[in-house]
Formats: structure tokens, sequence, C-alpha cells
């Protein structure tokens, strides 16, 4: 089986980046969720807050990634 190099790009847009933001904000939803209706709210240590703050970072790089990969390179095509 050969791939080209449209079909690569278009594997890495839907397949990593995407599939990967829709797993992650899944992630997102869920803390929120737990959050709201916990009676007691969860101490985190700092590396608690900063794996968080990692974590919030690389969503949101992976959701633009995902939007201009597709706006940029696979809808032109």
């Amino acid at each position: 089986m050969e791939i080209t190099l449209r079909a690569l790009i278009t594997l890495i847009h839907g397949m990593l980046f995407g599939a990967f933001f829709l797993m992650a904000i899944y992630g997102v939803v869920v803390e929120l969720y737990r959050s709201a209706y916990e009676e007691q709210p969860l101490k985190l240590t700092s590396k608690g807050y900063s794996l968080e703050r990692l974590y919030l970072i690389c969503t949101v790089g992976l959701g633009w990634a995902a939007v201009l990969t597709g706006a940029y390179i696979i809808y032109p095509w």
C-alpha cells in the first residue's frame, strides 16, 4: 500500500490532531462536570497545577493544529 503526501497530511490532520483533540476535550468536560458536583474541592499541589496547565496548553495546541492544517492545507486541495 502506498500513501501519498496528501494522504499522509490528511491522516495527520484527522487521526493525530483531530482525534487527540477530541479525546482531550472530553477529558476537560468530564473534569468540569466532576468539579461542579463535588462537595469538597480537590486541593492540587503545585506540580498538579503545572500538569493541569500543561494539559490545557496541549489541548489548545491540538485544537489549533487541527484547525490550521484543515483550513490552510487540506481545504485548499
